[in-house]
């Protein structure tokens, strides 16, 4: 039921601004979603982080909307970047079919890329005494993202993001 109910609350505000710009339709969801969401977060009842995430990240594929849209959403509304990350990773993890019938199999991993650089950008985002944490965290994960990467056919987008990952780790490795 409350799964239904974030379903149609997204629908619902992306069928009323449907005359908008791509720009002006993202701000909007975006209001509403951060308006609700400090009101819910706090209850994961209320709040169910996990689907709220897919349900969005497959809207703006569909859409074509900016890869980190739900990151920053997210992260206005104050969820914790440790526990965004464990949303993500499940997400990639669980190997939807829905990715690859959209042709964008590596949404998610642009999604992570996204995530991490943020925390490498401002490491603040994470609290002191959990940095070291999750910055082990994070290796653990960036190595998991390379294994599976390797394991694709080689092609331009993931030549790209395999770059990025190899970045972003070295980055990562500095913070540690």
């Amino acid at each position: 039921l409350v799964h239904t109910l974030w379903q149609d609350i997204i629908e619902k505000e992306l069928n009323d601004s449907v005359a908008l710009s791509s720009s002006d339709r993202m701000h909007a969801l975006s209001l509403k979603l951060v308006l609700l969401g400090k009101i819910y977060a706090g209850t994961p009842r209320f709040f169910p982080l996990d689907f709220i995430v897919q349900f969005l990240e497959q809207q703006v594929c569909t859409l074509n909307w900016d890869v980190g849209f739900v990151i920053q959403t997210m992260n206005e509304i104050g969820v914790p970047l440790p526990r965004l990350l464990e949303v993500y990773d499940q997400l990639f993890k669980s190997r939807d079919p829905f990715w690859n019938r959209v042709k964008s199999p590596l949404h998610l991993l642009d999604c992570i890329h996204v995530l991490l650089t943020r925390y490498v950008e401002n490491p603040s985002l994470v609290l002191n005494c959990e940095r070291r944490r999750f910055t082990n965290l994070c290796l653990d994960a960036v190595c998991g993202y390379l294994v599976e990467l390797q394991s694709m056919s080689s092609s331009v987008a993931v030549q790209a993001i395999t770059g990025n990952f190899k970045s972003l780790q070295a980055k990562l490795e500095r913070l540690h």
